[in-house]
C-alpha cells in the first residue's frame, strides 16, 4: 500500500508547504556503480545486506526476488501469499486511483521507496508548485508517473530524482492493453529537472496509448536523457500527437532526444516480425524552438524494422553534442531550421530512412 493514497474520490487536494518523507533508504536496494567509494563504505556499515553489487535493506529484501517472480508467474491473488516478501515489495509514496478532481498544490514529495506520485485511471488533475524529489541513486525513483489519466495540468514545478522524472504511461503489456485507458489530453509547463534518467519522458508502459500532450517552456539540466520515448515489442499502443516547444536542455549525460523501440525484453533483434497487438508505434511528434547546450548524442532514433518510428518533425531546433543524429528505420522526418553541431563525425547517419525532409 502506498503511504499516502485514495481510491474513487472526487475533490482531493494535498495543500501546503510541507514535506512528505517516503523513507525510502529503509525499502530501497542500493547499487555500488551508482555510489562513490567512500558513499559504499558507509552504506555498508549501517548494516544490511550485500549481493552482487547491490545493497539491501534486510535479508527478507535480498532474498524475496525469486518469490515475487514465481507468485506472479503463478498468477496468485491471495495476498497472505505475499507476506514473505513483503519488505521486497516497495510502496509508492503517493497513489490516487479512480479519483476525478485532484489538485497537488505546494508540497515537497521525496524519497520515496519506489515511484514518488502516481495517479492512475484519475481525471482533472492539476499539479503545480510542487518539488518532487529522491535521492539520484535511488532504485526505480520516478518522480511523477502520470497513468492512464486524462485532463492533466502539470505545471511551476521542480524534479530532481533517480528514475524518470515526468512520465506519461498507460498500463503494460497484455494488462494495459485490455485495459485501454490512454494517458490523453495533458499540458506540462514551465517545469524544470535538475537530474533523472529522462527529463520528459513517455513509456515504456503505454500499451493503452498516449496521446494529445503538450510540453512547453521547461528547462532539463544534468539529466540522463532529455526527451525520452521509449517501447518494446510485447507492449503494444501507440503514441501519437505529441507536441514539445520551448525546452531547453543542459548538460545531458547521453541523448538531447531519443526514440527507441528496443527499450528492454525478449525478442530484440534486427530482423523483422509480425506486426500484431504487441507492435508499439511512435508516431506524429513535433518538437520546435528547442536547444540543447552539451549531450553525448544529439538525437538517437531507433524504430523497428516492421514498424519504423515515423511523422516526426523537428523545426527550430539546436542540439549541440559530442556526437550527432543517428536515425535507424524512421519514416517522414522533417529537419526545419534545424541544426545539429556534433564534435566528432557526421550531423546526421541514416539507415533504413524513408522520406527525410532537411529545410535550411
Amino acid at each position: 500500500m502506498p503511504a499516502i493514497y485514495g481510491a474513487d474520490l472526487e475533490n482531493v487536494a494535498i495543500t501546503g508547504t510541507g514535506i512528505f518523507d517516503g523513507s525510502g533508504e529503509a525499502w530501497r536496494p542500493v547499487k555500488r556503480m551508482k555510489l562513490t567509494e567512500g558513499q559504499w563504505d558507509k552504506l555498508m556499515r549501517s548494516g544490511g545486506y550485500e549481493e552482487g553489487g547491490v545493497w539491501w535493506p534486510t535479508e527478507q529484501s535480498l532474498k524475496s526476488a525469486a518469490l515475487v517472480k514465481s507468485l506472479i508467474a503463478q498468477n496468485e491473488q491471495e495476498p497472505s501469499a505475499f507476506e514473505p516478501a513483503r519488505d521486497h515489495l516497495r510502496p509508492t509514496l503517493v497513489q490516487l486511483d479512480r479519483c476525478r478532481k485532484v489538485l497537488l498544490d505546494g508540497p515537497t514529495f521525496r524519497n520515496s521507496p519506489a515511484w514518488n506520485v502516481h495517479p492512475w485511471l484519475c481525471e482533472h488533475v492539476t499539479i503545480r508548485n510542487v518539488s518532487i524529489r529522491n535521492q539520484w541513486h535511488s532504485q526505480n525513483g520516478d518522480g511523477l508517473d502520470l497513468d492512464s489519466c486524462r485532463y492533466a495540468n502539470i505545471y511551476d514545478s521542480v524534479f530532481d530524482v533517480g528514475d524518470d522524472a515526468i512520465c506519461m504511461k498507460s498500463g503494460k503489456d497484455a494488462d494495459g492493453r485490455a485495459l485501454g485507458v490512454p494517458t490523453e489530453y495533458v499540458t506540462i509547463r514551465n517545469c524544470q529537472v535538475f537530474h533523472g534518467h529522462g527529463g520528459f519522458v513517455i513509456g515504456s508502459e503505454m500499451s493503452g496509448d498516449v496521446r494529445n500532450i503538450a510540453i512547453t517552456d521547461c528547462v532539463f539540466i544534468g539529466t540522463d536523457a532529455g526527451l525520452r520515448f521509449k517501447s518494446t515489442r510485447g507492449r503494444g499502443g501507440t503514441v501519437e500527437h505529441i507536441y514539445i516547444r520551448g525546452v531547453l536542455m543542459k548538460d545531458i549525460a547521453k541523448e538531447a532526444i531519443i526514440f527507441s523501440s528496443y527499450y528492454s525484453g525478449k525478442n530484440n533483434t534486427d530482423e523483422p516480425m509480425a506486426v500484431t497487438e504487441e507492435t508499439p508505434i511512435f508516431r506524429d511528434f513535433h518538437i520546435s524552438d528547442t536547444t540543447c547546450i552539451g549531450a553525448d548524442t544529439a538525437l538517437h532514433i531507433k524504430g523497428l524494422p516492421e514498424m519504423p518510428i515515423e511523422n516526426i518533425v523537428f523545426d527550430r531546433v539546436l542540439l549541440t553534442a559530442r556526437n550527432g543524429a543517428t536515425c535507424t528505420n524512421a519514416r517522414n522526418i522533417t529537419f526545419r531550421q534545424t541544426k545539429v553541431l556534433p564534435e566528432h563525425g557526421e550531423p546526421y547517419t541514416m539507415v533504413n530512412i524513408e522520406a527525410v525532409t532537411i529545410i535550411d
